[in-house]
């Protein structure tokens, strides 16, 4: 039961989030884009895949979460699974692009958006670190 319910917190309900955000997102760029036919639309197979992604994307959050894993190498575990999940699920499974010289450019463009917000994450990561140890009670080492 206590698997189950740390199983539901740390991979099911991140994955919802992540979901909602993403067909937010998703019906955003369909209701603003004026090419409606060239776009996909939401339908049950569109779900199915931006929820099985959400679910892999939360999964490999818990690589931050290991103690064993340093910072650095979680993230780039953490990079590699992202980039593994959108070239699973959005391009193997949904086939949403023919060539693949369109897909890499999709995956380099996801890839750079992934690296700008992990170097604000590790930044900001970086000053709580930082202040925290700062802030530390001082504790005597001699008499």
């Amino acid at each position: 039961m206590k698997t189950a319910l740390r199983l539901f917190r740390s991979v099911l309900l991140p994955a919802c989030l992540f979901f909602t955000v993403l067909c937010f997102v998703f019906s955003a760029i369909l209701s603003h884009s004026d090419t409606e036919m060239t776009l996909p639309t939401i339908n049950l197979s569109n779900l199915f895949q931006i929820f099985l992604f959400s679910l892999v994307l939360s999964a490999s959050n818990l690589l931050f979460s290991c103690r064993r894993l340093s910072y650095p190498l979680a993230l780039t575990l953490h990079f590699v699974c992202f980039l593994a999940d959108i070239s699973i699920v959005f391009f193997l499974i949904g086939g949403h692009f023919n060539s693949e010289r369109g897909a890499f450019t999709i995956l380099f463009v996801f890839a750079i958006l992934y690296l700008v917000i992990a170097a604000v994450a590790s930044t900001v990561r970086h000053f709580l670190r930082t202040d925290r140890n700062n802030k530390e009670a001082y504790k005597r080492q001699f008499n």
